[in-house]
């Protein structure tokens, strides 16, 4: 933030939790001194996006300067060579208020005003490129069924190097044929609206549940990391059993299991079977960031959850402050020898 305002940057994306964190950390006599009235757009996607982080977000950047439609939620993925869906620049964040109990039983994104469940837009697609929403037979979706997001449109990669099996399995190959994206969402009129990821909704007791809105309840607990809350579930008796896994430096835990326990009961009426709490930084995260949910599983059904963590965090930031040094000794460079 700091970069940005010193350099009257216009442009920057990140991913919701990126948001999430600077709201948290940036403290109010550093926003003082930051200008962001340049900015013309502040990109959010990578990851489901929580309206509640873009809103706490351009509050805390007000006495910056910054404009509420700057944000610009935003969806894609590599296999459509990044870009999948756009909100026009200068439209304001909207978002679509949606039934739970109809969501998550019917699979229908049916409009409430008092909705518990809030979906952004993301926007529309690109010209030369369609969108649909389709469920497990390829069947394509009226609007506000919720379903697998599918694209199709000259962006589209032919395939995975050297894995003809995976590229079949996500209809890539085949001219004409619909890239199926493993994220779930629906359509109206044509904007996307993105609400999860096919492979990690939870199932228990035969009902669907999506993880990442039990992660954004937790995201507000105190003592818990901003964007540092993991959801899934493990083999139980009888169904799946939930399992919560956060990054913290709560001086009580206990105390922030209970918590933990009763919001999600008194919120999903949801039993969370086990918490487990580790240290910042050890949660297993990609390259940019973003939580690894199913990594995080297998780490902690193999009873090695906190630990390879801890080990991958401080090479990655090992290697982070390398590439710093490096990046600051050549501008240095420069500075002395020109060039």
């Amino acid at each position: 933030m700091q970069t940005i305002s010193e350099y009257k940057a216009t442009m920057s994306f990140a991913p919701n939790f990126a948001y999430a964190l600077v709201t948290k950390r940036a403290r109010p006599e550093q926003i003082a001194r930051w200008q962001l009235s340049q900015m013309r757009i502040f990109g959010c996607g990578a990851e489901p996006i929580n309206p509640e982080t873009l809103r706490a977000f351009v509050k805390a950047m007000e006495p910056a300067g910054l404009k509420p439609e700057a944000m610009l939620p935003a969806y894609g993925m590599a296999e459509a060579t990044l870009a999948i869906s756009f909100v026009p620049v200068d439209e304001p964040v909207r978002t679509d208020r949606i039934d739970a109990e109809r969501y998550h039983s019917d699979k229908k994104a049916a409009p409430s005003p008092d909705g518990a469940l809030e979906i952004v837009s993301c926007g529309y697609t690109f010209p030369g490129h369609e969108v649909s929403v389709q469920d497990e037979d390829g069947r394509i979706l009226p609007d506000r069924h919720v379903g697998e997001i599918c694209l199709r449109g000259p962006s589209v990669a032919a395939g995975y190097w050297d894995n003809p099996e995976a590229t079949r399995a996500a209809g890539m190959g085949s001219p004409g044929g619909w890239l199926r994206t493993g994220d779930l969402g629906y359509l109206v009129e044509g904007r996307v609206h993105v609400s999860g990821r096919l492979k990690d909704i939870l199932i228990v007791n035969g009902r669907n549940y999506y993880p990442q809105s039990i992660e954004w309840l937790l995201d507000e607990l105190p003592g818990i990391r901003k964007g540092s809350a993991v959801v899934f579930t493990r083999p139980g008796r009888a169904s799946e059993e939930v399992v919560v896994a956060a990054e913290t430096r709560s001086p009580d835990p206990a105390a922030l299991r209970a918590q933990i326990v009763s919001r999600v009961s008194e919120e999903f009426q949801l039993a969370v079977a086990d918490v487990a709490l580790v240290a910042p930084g050890a949660l297993p995260k990609t390259s940019s960031g973003k939580l690894q949910r199913r990594k995080t599983r297998d780490q902690y059904l193999a009873g090695t959850l906190g630990k390879e963590g801890r080990n991958g965090s401080k090479l990655g930031l090992a290697r982070h402050f390398a590439l710093a040094l490096m990046g600051r000794a050549r501008h240095q460079a420069r500075k002395l020898f020109g060039g």
